[in-house]
This record gives structure tokens, sequence and C-alpha cells, in this order.
């Protein structure tokens, strides 16, 4: 069975930088697909400062599962998926609330806690 490589439209995507995240890495929030093709919900962790699918440096995250894991992309640094599965954590509701429409991106911005070690 052939993997659907994701192709994220820019406008179901909440950018999280690090200086909002605390995290080193720059996270992406995923809007359901308006088709529902979209399981459960995803974040995109990018070592960059924009998501680049085609540069090959992003991790896709099933944050419902526990533990959290990699469905496509590079796996990340143990170090890396401890924080930020502790992030994901510290924001599970609002990262929720955000998914299914009741947080714009903006109220998802000022709910969010910063991660710190």
């Amino acid at each position: 069975m052939r993997r659907r490589r994701y192709s994220p439209d820019t406008y179901l995507l909440t950018s999280m930088s690090p200086r909002n995240t605390g995290l080193p890495v720059t996270v992406y929030a995923r809007l359901p697909d308006a088709d529902g093709r979209q399981r459960g919900m995803t974040l995109f962790v990018s070592a960059g400062s924009e998501l680049d699918i085609e540069d090959g440096r992003y991790a896709v995250l099933a944050i419902e599962h526990d533990p959290m894991r990699v469905i496509e992309g590079r796996p990340l640094q143990p170090g890396l998926m401890k924080q930020v599965a502790s992030w994901v954590s510290l924001n599970r509701v609002a990262l929720h609330d955000h998914w299914l429409g009741h947080l714009d991106s903006v109220e998802l911005g000022r709910q969010l806690h910063q991660f710190t070690t």
C-alpha cells in the first residue's frame, strides 16, 4: 500500500515559531481537510523557519496517538521528540479546540503554553 504524501495547503496551517512555543523548531498545526480525508490531529515540525515539503526537513506527527508518532517525513531526534511531546501535552486542549474550529489562529496563540526545560 502506497502512503499518501502530505501536501499542506497554507491556509490549513497555523504557524508557531520557536519564540512562541519555546521549542527549537517551527511547528504548524493542521486544520482538517474540507473533504474529510484527514483522520486526526497532525502537526508539521520543520527544522527551518518555513515549511518546505520539497527540502525534506520536516516531520508530520500524529498527535492523537499515545505515544505520538511520526507518520511522514524524517524521524525526529529522541530529545526533540520528547520536547515536542511535552509541549503537545501542555497544549492538547487548545490544539484540539483549534482542530475542531472552536479557536482561530489568534485565539490558539493566546492559549498556548511555552515549553520550558
